[in-house]
This record gives C-alpha cells, sequence and structure tokens, in this order.
C-alpha cells in the first residue's frame, strides 16, 4: 500500500498527486479549469456593461473578456490586458490620467463577488474530482 499523501495547499496537493502517478496532475488540471470556467460566467454576468475600450480592431466589451486563465501551474479568472486594458482600473477601481485629464473608476469587484458566489460550487468540484482519482488510485477517505 502506498504512504498517506498529507495535503496543507494547493501547491502541496498538485505534488501530493505527482508523487502517487504523473497521469493525475493533468487530469486535476483539467478539472481546475473547468471549475474556474464556472467563476468566468458568473464574473461575466456581474461585469459592468458599457462602451468597448482599445483600438478599433479590438474593440470588445469587459463582460465578452472574461475567462479562466492558465499559467504554469496557476489557475485565475480575469481578462488579459490584451484584450481589456481596462479590467484592473474597473475591477480594483482607481484613477487614469489620459491627455491629462483625470478619470476616477470606483472599485467594482465582480470577479471577487463571483468567486464568493459559487465558492461552494468550485470546491465541491474540485473535492469529487479529487476523491475520484485517489479512489482510482488505491487512496481511499478522502
Amino acid at each position: 500500500m502506498p504512504e498517506p499523501v498529507r495535503v496543507d495547499g494547493l501547491a502541496e496537493l498538485r505534488k501530493g498527486l505527482r508523487s502517487v502517478s504523473h497521469d493525475l496532475l493533468p487530469e486535476f488540471r483539467k478539472t481546475e479549469v473547468a471549475a474556474a470556467s464556472v467563476i468566468a460566467q458568473e464574473a461575466a454576468h456581474r461585469a459592468p456593461r458599457g462602451k468597448p475600450h482599445g483600438p478599433s480592431n479590438r474593440k470588445r466589451h469587459l463582460f465578452e473578456t472574461v475567462r479562466p486563465l492558465t499559467s504554469g501551474v496557476r489557475v485565475a479568472v480575469g481578462s488579459t490586458a490584451a484584450q481589456a486594458p481596462q479590467a484592473n482600473v474597473v475591477h480594483w477601481g482607481g484613477t487614469i490620467a489620459p491627455r491629462g485629464k483625470p478619470i476616477h473608476f470606483p472599485r467594482r469587484p465582480f470577479v471577487v463577488e463571483a468567486f464568493e458566489a459559487r465558492r461552494e460550487e468550485y470546491v465541491n468540484t474540485l473535492a469529487e474530482t479529487l476523491n475520484g482519482l485517489m479512489q482510482r488510485s488505491g487512496f481511499q477517505g478522502l
């Protein structure tokens, strides 16, 4: 029987999965992205509507650009600066000064609110997948 794996956080979870089997980590990664998609849909629904910003060949509404983003082992929800350069200032609030005239944006944390609204669904999806992966690998009781 394999040795028990203790997990204290997401980074440790990935190490534990890798130590059990190299096949488990990619499967868990797919589930992370799928679970983040649920949050991205909710965030897009909550994102402010308004005029598209940016050059005319890339004008898109902020809500159209919200999606799961992956980088290495990280999965996040948001928009890239190329797709929606206004995303950070709209989400976190702040002041910009194009042409010297300041424009203030109030804080509208639509991604954070979406995560809070869908947190339970996100965690349950990850837990169910992890349970299934570990049981297939011979671990019990997760």
